[in-house]
């Protein structure tokens, strides 16, 4: 992940994925994400539990400025 926390790849022109697009394409990584969060949730997804306090861990949408 070199670091970056978040990943996007186009799979059609890098199918082995080593051009990393987060940084390059903000918008398009922030409207994925949206859609992740909204199917998992339709889906009723259970999350990982924080270890300390026992609370969901919850996917984190990247700041708009990444």
């Amino acid at each position: 992940s070199n670091g970056s926390r978040y990943q996007l790849f186009n799979l059609v022109q890098d199918p082995s994925e080593s051009n990393n697009l987060a940084d390059r394409e903000p918008a398009q990584l922030l409207l994925m994400m949206q859609g992740l969060l909204a199917a998992t949730h339709a889906a009723g997804a259970q999350y990982p539990l924080d270890s300390d306090n026992q609370q969901p861990l919850l996917p984190q949408l990247p700041p708009s400025d990444l």
